[in-house]
């Protein structure tokens, strides 16, 4: 499954293979001017046989472990196309992904049948934001409005935009409960004192 090349993001997800040289200077290139979350996967095994479509033998049987790879998440502060992150990192396979969804996947979290990796594996320049992932839980709804409400109470005496709040939520995959709950957050700040321009 892959995304369609005008398909706009601000999160992008990676795989990368470290016995590919083109691949590790990718990976250089991520660190030194994106913000980044990565992970090597060296342990993750076949949960069935792979057959080869082509010759219908067996091209790895269960059990047998995959090549060592990295997953990568790439995040952005405004939307981007996919078209134009392949064309930057000169690579053929890029998806748009969920940042919460896809920061658990790089532990295997939500998939105990996986190899669980440690979190202490986790190569990011956005810690707060893995660790936020990583730590809340994923399906529940209220943790969205926490989110929301601790960044508000974080701003209490300051003003504080809707644009501001909006973009927040946005980086924070919380915009869908901000805009079932515009009034709720309205009345917040009013009754927190927050300070009017």
């Amino acid at each position: 499954m892959g995304s369609n090349n005008n398909s706009r993001s601000r999160t992008f997800a990676l795989e990368l293979y470290p016995e590919d040289n083109s691949h590790c200077e990718i990976l250089d290139y991520i660190i030194s001017y994106f913000e980044y979350a990565y992970i090597l996967h060296d342990k993750d095994k076949h949960l069935e046989d792979v057959i080869d479509e082509e010759t219908k033998e067996i091209k790895y049987k269960t059990g047998e472990l995959k090549k060592p790879h990295w997953h990568v998440i790439i995040s952005f502060k405004n939307p981007r196309s996919v078209k134009s992150i392949k064309n930057e990192l000169m690579l053929a396979h890029v998806e748009t992904c969920n940042f919460y969804a896809y920061s658990r996947y790089l532990i295997h979290k939500d998939t105990p049948k996986k190899y669980q990796y440690s979190k202490d594996e986790i190569k990011t320049n956005m810690e707060l934001r893995i660790n936020n992932a990583l730590e809340r839980d994923y399906n529940a709804q209220e943790q969205d409005t926490r989110i929301l409400l601790s960044y508000l109470k974080s701003k209490q005496g300051q003003y504080v935009s809707f644009w501001d709040l909006t973009e927040y939520a946005m980086q924070h995959d919380c915009l869908l409960d901000l805009k079932r709950n515009c009034y709720y957050y309205k009345l917040y700040c009013d009754d927190f004192g927050f300070r009017r321009r």
